[in-house]
């Protein structure tokens, strides 16, 4: 009896990839972007954001020309069985160094704002149990949560400000690009481990039907995504200021703590906790299904169920033992993640899409509509104009930045708008 194909809509992975950009990274990210870049810390998020659309586009040229297998399958056909294994050895391995860091920076959260008394091996423990019990499912069933719970949190999100209206004070963002392009640059590199695990979608390249709805769905989601923490930094630092978001661990948390609608609901953090852990989930799940396919990719079979119970057991594990205290996790999750990322993307891409140019394939050509997408670049493009102009006039005047500031947020506001109309257009018109 032949197995069904699963596929997911692309609405779904759009979904999918807010979830697995967006939701996570709020809690801790904020920080280090505010160490590194101060009052700019919102518009060092455009590089990562950048990165992560490049790699979009790698893996939709290499989904079109080897159609229906996923990532690791396809190292294996383009580089042979010892190389694409080793190839998808250093894969599955940073994916699971990856999860486990997250895993653990969740596990730190809840034993020090949340779970006080509860020991931080019990967090895991329970946190894996449910993790392992969608690891004997499929990304259809991932894909459907995160269709119920994203749009819910998304919309709460976008009503904080209003929220927080008192505690807002728009100075604070000022002087914007006071520091120059090379500081939001530098900060820059350490959005991008945080957004480089957007690869783990390779993993599912063969439960989507389409290579071009595949690339502007990841577009989309990365760029709402982007929009999302973007909109959410600026909330942080208008509310602390850079100096206390730089301080706080979890500042992204501390932002929805300051919410207080009368004295008699002063804990509406609790009610949006209810939203956020299961998007929160929805990464490690996503994540912990991609390790699974990648060790099952090693047998003949290409069942990944077997293996549940040994990984579920590692990630419980690993976690508790390779870290002595919280500065480490953070440490290791804000900087720590950034070499290792960048080391694997580009041998592993590198020697794919290297093979991909050997071996001449005999798909057809790539012929992207490249003009429904164009205006997304030529807006990307203007956003990168706006941070490095500001080199050049900033020494003039502050309201250069203030304008090139606007500029830039307008332009970030409006590739998000054109991908999303895209992506409309896409789904009216698949072919």
């Amino acid at each position: 009896m032949a197995i069904k194909k699963i596929y997911i809509s692309n609405y779904q992975l759009v979904l999918l990839v807010c979830a697995q950009l967006s939701v996570s990274n709020l809690l801790t990210l904020p920080r280090g972007l505010a160490e590194t870049s101060k009052q700019d810390a919102w518009i060092s998020l455009f590089f990562p954001i950048v990165y992560s659309l490049l790699i979009a586009l790698v893996l939709f040229i290499i989904m079109k020309r080897m159609p229906g297998q996923n990532i690791f399958e396809i190292s294996k056909s383009l580089c042979g069985k010892f190389l694409g294994g080793v190839l998808n050895i250093i894969f599955i391995v940073y994916l699971f160094c990856d999860l486990v860091i997250n895993i653990r920076v969740y596990a730190d959260y809840f034993s020090t704002g949340i779970l006080e008394r509860t020991p931080i091996e019990f967090i895991i423990l329970i946190t894996i149990g449910l993790i392992m019990y969608f690891g004997s499912g499929t990304i259809e069933e991932v894909a459907r949560i995160a269709s119920l719970f994203y749009p819910i949190l998304f919309i709460v999100l976008l009503l904080l400000p209003v929220l927080l209206i008192n505690e807002i004070d728009m100075a604070k963002l000022q002087p914007i690009l006071a520091r120059g392009s090379h500081a939001i640059f530098k900060s820059g590199l350490l959005g991008v481990g945080s957004f480089g695990d957007i690869v783990v979608f390779g993993a599912f390249l063969n439960n989507i039907k389409n290579a071009r709805g595949f690339y502007v769905s990841m577009k989309t989601g990365i760029l709402i995504s982007g929009f999302m923490l973007i909109f959410e930094l600026c909330q942080i630092i208008a509310v602390f200021g850079h100096i206390t978001a730089s301080k706080i661990i979890f500042i992204g948390w501390f932002l929805v703590q300051q919410v207080h609608i009368t004295d008699f609901l002063d804990r509406v953090d609790l009610f949006i906790m209810s939203l956020w852990l299961p998007n929160v989930f929805i990464k490690y799940i996503i994540l912990y299904l991609a390790i699974l396919i990648g060790l099952a990719s090693f047998t003949k079979s290409k069942s990944y169920k077997e293996y549940n119970g040994l990984l579920a057991c590692l990630v419980i594990l690993v976690p508790i033992l390779s870290f002595d205290n919280i500065s480490e996790v953070i440490n290791s999750y804000t900087y720590g993640i950034v070499p290792v990322t960048l080391f694997v993307h580009i041998v592993f891409f590198g020697v794919i899409l290297a093979a991909l140019v050997i071996r001449k394939s005999n798909v057809a050509q790539i012929k992207d509509r490249w003009k429904h997408g164009r205006f997304v670049w030529i807006s990307l493009f203007l956003c990168t104009a706006a941070i490095y102009l500001n080199d050049v006039v900033s020494h003039k005047t502050g309201m250069n930045g203030i304008i090139l500031g606007i500029s830039f947020t307008f332009f970030i506001l409006l590739a998000m708008v054109l991908s999303i109309r895209e992506f409309s257009k896409l789904n009216r018109d698949p072919n």
